[in-house]
């Protein structure tokens, strides 16, 4: 064999070296790219559940939600404890009004990493639009717990919402004080 030959051979070296490049062109919003580099790592090596899970985010920022459910689900076979790609898996079924299976996958992440809000926010967002207010409104408080921000999607629940926004208010009656002027 010569060397043309051995340079043309996939090998885990170079399998590391497409997935650094993949990572760096997600980051950098070229989705097209990151996407092509991921599948030609998969081509290389089917066993690498955080490959899959990044075509998967590719798939999902290009809005081929049903690609990048594939993808989640193989990362989950890989790996059935990654709890992002049931997260995401959940926010691309959510995409596609697949309520109840998003919830499912919103949940399965919360078991697995109840620290990080997302799950917490994405489950409430499904639980609301399932008409579940005051499922929405806990999982939006359990959500801000872990990090404030998270605030943000409360609010814009509260702005859609008027029978959630009665929750919200008997918890601020305590502390708001109305003003005379």
């Amino acid at each position: 064999m010569d060397s043309a030959d051995k340079e043309s051979k996939p090998n885990e070296e170079n399998a590391e070296s497409l997935f650094l490049k993949g990572k760096e062109k997600f980051e950098q919003n070229s989705f097209f790219e990151a996407l092509d580099l991921f599948s030609q790592i998969i081509s290389l090596d089917r066993n690498n559940g955080e490959v899959y899970f990044y075509r998967g985010k590719c798939h999902g920022e290009l809005n081929n939600l049903k690609e990048a459910i594939e993808d989640y689900t193989q990362t989950i076979k890989l790996d059935s404890n990654h709890a992002k790609a049931y997260n995401n898996r959940g926010y691309s079924k959510m995409q596609l009004l697949q309520l109840s299976a998003a919830l499912e996958d919103f949940t399965k992440a919360i078991e697995l990493d109840n620290k990080d809000p997302k799950p917490f926010s994405n489950r409430g967002y499904c639980k609301y639009m399932l008409g579940d207010d005051k499922g929405a409104f806990t999982d939006y408080l359990e959500a801000i717990k872990r990090n404030p921000i998270y605030v943000i999607n409360l609010l814009r629940c509260l702005a859609q919402s008027i029978s959630i926004n009665k929750y919200f208010a008997t918890g601020f009656v305590i502390i708001s004080v109305p003003l005379k002027i």
